[in-house]
């Protein structure tokens, strides 16, 4: 299923990318090889964010990076790549307006995006850098994805003696989960305005679920999780033990209470609330109980060198795209102006 772009999210790209469409008087802030970032592009980003101009800027710079580097090293999207992308923005806001998409007008379309006089020809272009952009941390990721990581003996040693809490005689839950998240796929918050969307969205899930829709079929529609989306049965987490302190700390002190409730109840199925943390909102389905079994050696070794797999493919994606802009930026001349 194609991943469907929250349309306000273009908000960033269409405020933050393309520097070189602003007035060739105004203020330069950077320039990054041969392109140009103003210094309203970097109060545009500071305010959409909440974040100070100096980490609006180092934003920017990344992505003008990101994009050079891209169209250097990989091919750019197909036109139909770019103008599915689009279907899939116009969609998701023709769903939110409670529109029929064949009514949803590209001047209304762009409209909502509530940034003045942008032509949709221009945002096409918009859509094509960020594409451009994903499929160069993508190719990256799979040429990292084929090195092959295996944990040593000396990593899996630690990691048992590190977190030794994991692999002690447990009771837990077999969880399943929707995920709405307040950051985008490159962890960088989402804006204010798209974060109010979560809260209604979140609900209508929830309604739907209790009113007997396909927890799978809606972990496609709704989840932002990108490891549960893909596991089998799609939304599955894995088996939470409920005296893990981390459970707390990942999630909220309210879920590790409800997860154990669930377990001391024996209680099965939807649990028919919406949970908030810090970083999104939560919906839970207890798929199992799980009474506690006692791990043998060779059995906390398997256990641990696949977490630490786990752990390495979580933050293979933000590794990659790190190791891009220092490769980049040691190859490319920088300039920040006062």
């Amino acid at each position: 299923m194609k991943k469907v772009i929250n349309i306000l999210s273009i908000i960033f790209i269409l405020t933050t990318s393309l520097y070189s469409q602003g007035s060739i008087i105004a203020k330069k802030k950077a320039k990054v090889a041969n392109e140009i970032i103003l210094a309203k592009e970097v109060d545009k980003q500071a305010t959409l964010y909440g974040i100070s101009k100096d980490e609006a800027l180092e934003t920017l710079v990344e992505e003008s990076l990101l994009y050079q580097g891209a169209k250097i090293y990989v091919v750019p999207p197909t036109d139909e790549q770019v103008e599915n992308r689009i279907m899939d923005d116009k969609i998701y806001y023709a769903s939110r307006a409670n529109k029929d998409l064949k009514n949803v007008t590209d001047t209304e379309f762009l409209q909502a995006l509530m940034v003045n006089n942008i032509s949709m020809k221009t945002y096409r272009e918009y859509v094509k850098r960020h594409l451009w952009i994903e499929i160069f941390i993508s190719v990256s990721m799979e040429r990292e994805r084929l090195k092959k990581y295996n944990p040593t003996s000396e990593e899996i040693a630690k990691y048992i003696k590190d977190n030794h809490e994991l692999f002690e005689e447990k009771s837990g839950v077999l969880l399943s989960m929707i995920y709405f998240s307040f950051y985008t796929s490159d962890s960088k918050p989402k804006a204010p305005e798209i974060v109010k969307l979560l809260g209604p969205k979140s609900e209508k899930c929830l309604e739907e679920l209790v009113n007997g829709a396909d927890f799978s079929t809606e972990v496609s529609i709704y989840s932002d999780d990108l490891f549960s989306i893909k596991a089998m049965p799609k939304g599955r987490v894995g088996i939470i033990n409920i005296d893990d302190p981390r459970v707390s700390r990942v999630f909220s002190t309210e879920i590790a209470e409800a997860l154990t409730e669930a377990f001391k109840t024996r209680k099965i199925g939807l649990i028919p609330k919406i949970f908030e943390t810090k970083n999104g909102l939560y919906i839970f389905k207890v798929d199992e109980i799980i009474e506690p079994v006692k791990l043998s050696e060779t059995e906390m070794k398997i256990k641990a060198e696949s977490l630490i797999v786990k752990d390495y493919e979580m933050e293979l994606r933000s590794r990659t795209r790190d190791k891009l802009i220092k490769e980049l930026k040691e190859n490319m001349d920088i300039v920040i102006y006062d």
